[in-house]
């Protein structure tokens, strides 16, 4: 469905172009992370077969032939549904799990479950105030996590929104607006400025000069010269000029999206706070366990009753085990998570705050952070014979 359309009125350059524009090589200031990713681009020389829907986290790449579009007229309606049956929308696959899940896994852990076994322990001998302040700690624990990182979800979502929605593309020998997931490789695509390039793509307007802001790739803030036969990364901003590029790479098969998987594969561990904690828990775990053991064997050769060695179990593994610890630790990073909040931050994961306070040393370079695209500095520390003013 398109929002709009009407006849080209800018001159279209050539239909193709030529093996030396096609095997072009980035510009120099794209960092190592873009030339290892740069090594699997999405372009294959050949076409293959399987015209099957591709799976979600299956690269499929894209045969040069299919991105020999004629730029003044660009695909036809039946070329792009059957590339888009092949090659699927243009968006990145997301891991939604679901809240049920996600609120059940803030039980899960050896002092939650040393916890829960003592909530249990304690219903059934009718000690409902050990009961009700045990399910209280573990409630508030859960409640806390999960709403924290709930709001933070809510809020990245809609940051999503503020993203590139809409691309024009020629279709059909017209320009037309449509959704930016709808767009698909070999798809003729409009630059101009202002542009959030939605995919990766290839310029094939010749004479032509755009500067393309890739801060969110590279951390650069200058604007980067692209002409004819250059690369154009999907999130990047064009600052300047006009043209047209060829799709490439869409979805999870861009930069972006392959870079994201690389993240997401670098970042699946529960962190190191939490892994500390859980260190802890089974420690403490396995001392009671023991520790219940000789209490066991010492009351069966003295024969107590069932119910005094239920009891005495009970108030060994409340004692052994601290049981207000992840309820404070969570309150405590939600505290911290609130006021990284008021400075604009957004905590995805209440434990990355834990991890980041344990970084003794940060290296950055000219470009500043991530986030911000800005640079602030205090007490730098230098090397022998290099002073403060020399850094400067």
């Amino acid at each position: 469905s398109s929002a709009s359309a009407h006849q080209p009125t800018q001159e279209k350059p050539a239909k193709t172009f030529d093996d030396a524009a096609s095997e072009s090589s980035d510009d120099d200031d794209i960092d190592a992370l873009i030339d290892e990713l740069q090594s699997n681009p999405g372009v294959d020389g050949s076409e293959s077969e399987d015209d099957g829907p591709v799976a979600a986290g299956e690269a499929r790449l894209v045969p040069e032939e299919l991105l020999q579009t004629d730029p003044s007229y660009g695909l036809t309606s039946d070329e792009v549904l059957k590339r888009r049956k092949k090659y699927g929308l243009n968006q990145m696959a997301e891991n939604n799990e679901s809240l049920i899940i996600k609120f059940i896994m803030f039980f899960v852990g050896p002092i939650q479950f040393v916890m829960e076994a003592a909530a249990i322990l304690a219903a059934g001998l009718s000690d409902w105030v050990d009961f009700g302040v045990i399910c209280g700690l573990l409630m508030l624990n859960a409640g806390v996590g999960f709403i924290q990182e709930f709001q933070a979800g809510s809020i990245v979502e809609e940051l999503k929104k503020t993203l590139a929605n809409t691309a024009v593309v020629i279709r059909d020998g017209q320009l037309v607006e449509i959704p930016a997931n709808e767009v698909v490789p070999g798809d003729i695509l409009q630059l101009e400025d202002g542009t959030i390039i939605p995919t990766d793509g290839r310029i094939v307007t010749e004479e032509c000069f755009l500067q393309i802001d890739q801060s969110a790739i590279t951390g650069e803030s200058l604007a980067v010269d692209k002409h004819y036969g250059d690369q154009a990364f999907s999130s990047s901003t064009v600052k300047r000029g006009e043209g047209f590029m060829v799709v490439t790479a869409t979805g999870d098969n861009t930069f972006v999206g392959r870079a994201a998987a690389l993240v997401n594969k670098a970042s699946g561990g529960q962190g190191h706070f939490t892994e500390v904690l859980n260190g802890i828990g089974i420690i403490l775990l396995v001392l009671v366990i023991i520790t219940l053991l000789v209490v066991w064997t010492a009351c069966f050769y003295r024969t107590n009753g069932i119910v005094r060695i239920l009891r005495y179990t009970l108030g060994i593994t409340i004692i052994g085990v601290p049981v207000g610890l992840p309820a404070v630790v969570t309150t405590t990073m939600a505290v911290g998570a609130a006021y990284l909040a008021k400075k604009q931050a957004i905590v995805q994961k209440l434990s990355a705050i834990e991890s980041l306070a344990g970084v003794e040393i940060l290296c950055s370079d000219k470009t500043g952070t991530l986030t911000k695209n800005k640079l602030s500095l205090h007490e730098p520390y230098t090397v022998e014979g290099v002073s403060a003013d020399d850094l400067m």
